[in-house]
């Protein structure tokens, strides 16, 4: 079965104004992923209590508590998106059969692609097999963002390579894989980290908007 491609650009050249409520008014500079801290790391910490879906324990100033990540999974830090879960997001694609799709290395990917740190050495080392597997996108209000892959990629545009296989994750995805941190005041539960459910309703509105444009054809 022939891989599609992207229908048209898929970045968008300059970033969108940040929606009402963003954290941030700007795209700033992303992290590589990174592996969220194991259960062995949070032995120090007492009355941990892991779940399917989260863990808690008590911290320094009471506790605390993580949603949509579990010890262990790999996590991508953003300044704009919060914590993502990659690993979640991998299982998801997985158990859903969805396809990579060919996405064109233009001006604006290669811009996208300069706002994330990656190790070059990763990147010199790097196996053709390791190169040629597909990176995971998300898209956001400013268009894709590549949340998983940095380092494949880096390899991809150093070779002079003229695309890349991508899993494309629509904006509702970041409701199932942002990670959320609450702590426990007064006996409340306040959410410190993550995007807001107001400021995630409007992300993801405006990503929409974004998702239409990329995938605009016919019959769209």
């Amino acid at each position: 079965m022939p891989v599609p491609e992207m229908s048209v650009a898929v970045i968008l050249s300059a970033p969108r104004p940040a929606p009402a409520g963003h954290p941030i008014a700007s795209l700033k500079r992303s992290r590589m992923s990174k592996r969220n801290p194991t259960e062995q790391d949070l032995a120090a910490f007492s009355n941990l209590e892991i779940t399917e879906t989260g863990y808690s324990f008590d911290g320094p100033s009471g506790r605390v508590r993580f949603e949509n990540v579990v010890p262990g999974e790999e996590v991508f830090r953003s300044e704009m998106l919060g914590v993502l879960n990659i690993s979640l997001a991998w299982r998801n694609i997985h158990r859903s059969g969805q396809s990579p799709m060919t996405v064109p290395i233009n001006a604006s990917l290669r811009n996208n692609i300069s706002q994330l740190e990656y190790d070059h050495d990763v990147v010199k080392a790097m196996t053709l097999q390791r190169r040629d597997e597909p990176v995971l996108m998300l898209i956001t209000f400013n268009g894709l963002n590549t949340i998983d892959g940095a380092h494949r990629l880096k390899r991809r545009i150093r070779d002079k390579l003229p695309s890349v296989q991508a899993f494309i994750l629509p904006p509702t995805v970041l409701r199932e894989i942002q990670v959320r941190m609450f702590e426990q005041q007064d006996g409340v539960w306040q959410q410190v980290s993550g995007l807001s459910d107001e400021s995630l309703a409007e992300h993801i509105r405006q990503a929409k908007l974004v998702e239409a444009m990329i995938f605009r054809g016919p019959g769209r």
